[in-house]
Protein backbone atom coordinates (compact mmCIF):
# COMPACT_ATOMS: atom_id res chain seq x y z
CA UNK A 1 0.00 0.00 0.00
CA UNK A 2 1.72 3.10 -0.84
CA UNK A 3 1.98 5.94 1.63
CA UNK A 4 -0.10 9.36 0.75
CA UNK A 5 2.24 11.50 3.28
CA UNK A 6 3.85 14.32 1.66
CA UNK A 7 7.23 13.09 3.15
CA UNK A 8 7.32 10.41 1.12
CA UNK A 9 6.84 11.88 -2.04
CA UNK A 10 9.69 14.60 -1.97
CA UNK A 11 12.86 13.42 -4.24
CA UNK A 12 15.64 14.20 -3.02
CA UNK A 13 18.93 12.38 -1.61
CA UNK A 14 18.46 9.53 0.44
CA UNK A 15 19.93 10.69 3.61
CA UNK A 16 18.38 13.91 3.89
CA UNK A 17 15.74 14.32 6.87
CA UNK A 18 14.59 17.26 6.21
CA UNK A 19 12.05 17.90 2.97
CA UNK A 20 13.41 20.31 0.49
CA UNK A 21 11.14 23.00 0.75
CA UNK A 22 11.98 23.39 4.65
CA UNK A 23 15.47 25.72 3.80
CA UNK A 24 16.21 26.50 7.15
CA UNK A 25 16.54 22.53 8.02
CA UNK A 26 18.55 21.90 5.18
CA UNK A 27 21.15 23.95 6.06
CA UNK A 28 20.69 23.22 9.49
CA UNK A 29 21.66 19.52 8.35
CA UNK A 30 24.45 20.74 6.27
CA UNK A 31 25.73 23.04 9.63
CA UNK A 32 25.34 19.67 11.59
CA UNK A 33 27.29 17.61 9.18
CA UNK A 34 29.66 20.20 8.41
CA UNK A 35 30.35 20.99 12.57
CA UNK A 36 30.84 16.70 12.80
CA UNK A 37 33.26 16.81 10.65
CA UNK A 38 35.19 19.73 12.09
CA UNK A 39 34.84 17.76 15.55
CA UNK A 40 36.47 15.13 13.70
CA UNK A 41 39.34 16.32 12.44
CA UNK A 42 39.73 18.22 15.66
CA UNK A 43 39.56 14.47 17.38
CA UNK A 44 42.33 13.68 15.04
CA UNK A 45 44.22 15.99 15.25
CA UNK A 46 44.20 15.86 18.85
CA UNK A 47 45.34 12.30 19.30
CA UNK A 48 48.14 13.82 16.38
CA UNK A 49 49.14 15.58 19.27
CA UNK A 50 49.03 13.07 22.34
CA UNK A 51 50.95 10.78 20.25
CA UNK A 52 53.48 13.15 18.93
CA UNK A 53 53.99 14.06 22.75
CA UNK A 54 53.95 10.52 24.34
CA UNK A 55 56.91 9.87 21.65
CA UNK A 56 58.69 12.90 22.84
CA UNK A 57 58.56 12.08 26.02
CA UNK A 58 59.51 8.06 25.82
CA UNK A 59 62.86 9.57 23.79
CA UNK A 60 63.76 12.17 25.92
CA UNK A 61 66.22 11.34 28.48
CA UNK A 62 66.31 13.95 31.89
CA UNK A 63 69.87 14.18 32.94
CA UNK A 64 70.42 13.88 37.17
CA UNK A 65 73.87 12.55 37.47
CA UNK A 66 74.73 16.25 38.74
CA UNK A 67 73.16 15.26 42.24
CA UNK A 68 69.70 15.03 41.17
CA UNK A 69 70.11 19.12 40.47
CA UNK A 70 69.44 20.41 37.14
CA UNK A 71 72.12 21.14 35.34
CA UNK A 72 70.32 24.30 33.49
CA UNK A 73 71.96 27.27 34.63
CA UNK A 74 69.81 30.50 35.33
CA UNK A 75 71.93 33.30 34.38
CA UNK A 76 71.72 35.56 37.89
CA UNK A 77 71.40 39.11 36.94
CA UNK A 78 72.31 41.52 39.95
CA UNK A 79 70.09 44.74 40.27
CA UNK A 80 70.03 47.68 42.44
CA UNK A 81 67.43 47.39 45.16
CA UNK A 82 64.39 49.48 45.26
CA UNK A 83 64.06 52.15 47.90
CA UNK A 84 60.97 53.71 48.57
CA UNK A 85 59.01 55.14 51.62
CA UNK A 86 57.05 52.66 53.89
CA UNK A 87 53.72 54.64 53.15
CA UNK A 88 52.12 56.36 49.77
CA UNK A 89 49.18 58.27 50.00
CA UNK A 90 46.67 58.03 47.13
CA UNK A 91 43.58 58.96 45.92
CA UNK A 92 41.12 56.21 44.25
CA UNK A 93 39.31 56.62 41.03
CA UNK A 94 36.38 54.48 41.84
CA UNK A 95 34.93 53.39 45.44
CA UNK A 96 36.24 50.26 46.95
CA UNK A 97 34.30 48.43 49.42
CA UNK A 98 35.23 45.83 51.51
CA UNK A 99 38.41 44.94 49.64
CA UNK A 100 40.79 42.58 51.85
CA UNK A 101 44.62 42.97 51.55
CA UNK A 102 47.02 41.16 53.82
CA UNK A 103 46.86 39.47 57.07
CA UNK A 104 47.66 41.34 60.96
CA UNK A 105 50.79 40.31 62.45
CA UNK A 106 50.83 39.86 65.82
CA UNK A 107 54.04 39.05 66.64
CA UNK A 108 57.07 39.08 63.72
CA UNK A 109 58.91 35.58 62.86
CA UNK A 110 62.21 34.19 65.39
CA UNK A 111 64.90 34.17 63.72
CA UNK A 112 68.38 33.02 64.66
CA UNK A 113 71.98 34.16 64.67
CA UNK A 114 73.27 32.07 61.66
CA UNK A 115 69.60 32.89 59.47
CA UNK A 116 67.33 29.95 60.36
CA UNK A 117 63.67 30.18 61.79
CA UNK A 118 63.49 29.55 65.11
CA UNK A 119 59.73 30.44 65.53
CA UNK A 120 57.20 31.50 62.59
CA UNK A 121 54.91 34.63 62.36
CA UNK A 122 51.94 34.62 64.82
CA UNK A 123 49.36 36.05 62.11
CA UNK A 124 45.85 37.21 62.88
CA UNK A 125 43.18 38.32 60.79
CA UNK A 126 42.66 39.25 57.61
CA UNK A 127 43.15 43.23 56.76
CA UNK A 128 39.38 45.13 54.77
CA UNK A 129 40.05 48.26 53.75
CA UNK A 130 37.06 50.53 52.44
CA UNK A 131 38.17 53.60 49.76
CA UNK A 132 35.64 56.72 49.15
CA UNK A 133 36.04 58.05 45.76
CA UNK A 134 38.33 61.68 45.59
CA UNK A 135 39.40 61.03 49.53
CA UNK A 136 42.80 60.78 50.07
CA UNK A 137 44.14 58.12 52.35
CA UNK A 138 47.86 57.38 53.60
CA UNK A 139 48.20 53.89 52.80
CA UNK A 140 51.12 51.11 52.84
CA UNK A 141 53.19 51.10 50.29
CA UNK A 142 52.51 47.76 48.98
CA UNK A 143 48.98 48.29 48.85
CA UNK A 144 49.25 51.76 47.03
CA UNK A 145 51.56 49.69 44.68
CA UNK A 146 48.96 46.89 44.24
CA UNK A 147 45.87 49.51 43.66
CA UNK A 148 48.32 51.38 41.32
CA UNK A 149 48.68 48.28 39.34
CA UNK A 150 44.91 47.87 39.15
CA UNK A 151 44.48 51.29 37.73
CA UNK A 152 42.18 52.44 40.37
CA UNK A 153 44.46 55.20 41.51
CA UNK A 154 44.35 58.74 40.34
CA UNK A 155 47.34 60.17 39.21
CA UNK A 156 47.92 63.84 39.51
Amino acid sequence: MPTTSPRAATSGPRDQRKRPGDLTGVRGQKLEAERDEAQEQEALTRAATKVAERVEALSTVVDYTEGGVNTARNEVVETEPEVHPQFMTIRVNYPIEQMTFGREVIAPPVIGEHGEFLQPAVLGGMLTYDFAEGKQYKVPWDLGAHLKALGYVYDF
